[in-house]
């Protein structure tokens, strides 16, 4: 069925949105959360949700990972996200009182 080698893992797709700045959605506990990917590890992966709360979750718990689309503009291995796909990412501290 598939003649690629390549392993896809749900590692390697939290590392790309990482690196690439993506909107992503992750599955958890049944639920699609849509944010972006702050920081991973073997322990936690820092997600940022659309709605501006920061979020720690276990890699074990996350099951998916829905990603935007490339965009082909006939040069498939040099297309880039959009802006609307790729965009800073702000994180603020908030001291404890």
């Amino acid at each position: 069925m598939f003649e690629s080698s390549m392993m896809l893992t749900i590692g390697a797709a939290l590392d790309r949105a990482q690196t690439d700045g993506l909107l992503v959605q992750i599955s958890v506990s049944g639920q699609w959360i849509p944010g972006r990917v702050i920081n991973t590890d073997r322990h936690g992966v820092a997600f940022l949700e659309a709605s501006g709360d920061m979020c720690v979750f276990r890699p074990e718990s996350i099951a998916g990972v829905r990603m935007p689309q490339r965009q082909h503009d006939g040069h498939p291995h040099h297309s880039r996200p959009t802006a609307s796909q790729r965009a800073p990412i702000e994180a603020h501290a908030v001291a404890a009182d």
